[in-house]
């Protein structure tokens, strides 16, 4: 619980569960490098001195963010996350209350979990650039977000050809509404 700061070594591939949990000193940005393909269940949960911009580069092969990978680290202020990322497992980023503004899902992912956005209330636009529908694992996914159930404040984009697929797809049509 020392711990302040981390730099992976870009040959790192797999970061495991619960390797960083409770490290509440680790502060500032924090970048996942390309080379990891696998973070593990609550890798970085509860990292709540996170106070800057996180980003998971992605890995071309495909990477998974485990379930509660980053859950409660409510100082968080953005999140980039890059092609390659396939998974993001529940609760992933549940409570992450600090991110705002424009969340943007690469088209790689193809399943996001129950409550992994949950709390995440400061988030204003969610981006989907899939050229399919993203399978979403349940409606509380959003929950407590301007996403939760079609609320009024955040927007959803989707590639025009498929709004009429996102308006009927199980668990997306409650966020819109």
């Amino acid at each position: 619980q020392k711990l302040e700061t981390v730099n992976f070594n870009e040959k790192l591939e797999t970061i495991g569960a619960a390797a960083f949990s409770g490290c509440t000193r680790l502060t500032g940005d924090l970048v996942i490098p390309e080379s990891v393909t696998s973070i593990g269940n609550s890798a970085f949960s509860g990292c709540t001195g996170l106070d800057g911009k996180l980003t998971i580069e992605g890995n071309a092969e495909s990477t998974t963010i485990g379930s509660s990978a980053f859950y409660d680290c409510n100082k968080i202020t953005a999140l980039e996350l890059g092609d390659g990322i396939t998974i993001i497992g529940n609760g992933a980023f549940s409570d992450c209350s600090g991110m705002k503004g424009d969340l943007i899902i690469p088209d790689t992912v193809t399943s996001i979990g129950n409550s992994a956005f949950q709390y995440c209330s400061k988030l204003t636009t969610l981006i989907l650039r899939n050229s399919t529908v993203c399978a979403l694992s349940s409606t509380n996914t959003f929950s407590y977000t301007p996403f939760d159930s079609g609320k009024a404040g955040g927007k959803l984009l989707v590639p025009r050809d498929l709004v009429e697929s996102y308006k009927t797809a199980t668990n997306w049509s409650v966020i819109w509404g």
